[in-house]
Order: C-alpha cells, then structure tokens, then sequence
C-alpha cells in the first residue's frame, strides 16, 4: 500500500515544472516582441505590470496630506 502511494505521488511529480500563466512573466521572453511596448500594452501584460521590481518594493509610502481645520472650504 505504501509503494503504491510512493508511486503515484512520483508520477505527479514527473508533470511539474515552471509554468507562467503569461508569456511576459518569464524573464527568458521578456526581450520578444510580443513583452514590448506598445504590443504588450493592449493586453495588459506588460514585464513590469506583472512583475514586481525590486525599485518598485523598496520605495517608501507616500506621507498622507495633514489637511487642518479650515483649510478645506
């Protein structure tokens, strides 16, 4: 019973492998022309629409705008 399960758990395993659910997520595509601008664009799946950069993580949030009594009127 073991071995079966040990068996049938290496047979899924076999199927793995990296996959992306768009083409321009791969960093190995990102040069095609189907990842350029203005292509890319029309589809929305641009590199750095899906994929988060480091500059992009590592910028502080913006100070919210202290807005003091009678300012508003």
């Amino acid at each position: 019973m073991k071995t079966k399960i040990i068996l049938i758990a290496l047979l899924c395993l076999v199927g793995c492998s990296d996959r992306f659910r768009y083409p321009c997520q791969d960093p190995a595509s990102w040069n095609s022309a189907v990842c350029q601008k203005p292509q890319c664009e029309v589809t929305r799946t641009c590199p750095d629409l899906l994929v988060k950069s480091e500059k992009k993580m590592s910028t502080p949030a913006a100070k919210p705008i202290e807005i003091k009594k009678g300012d508003c009127k």
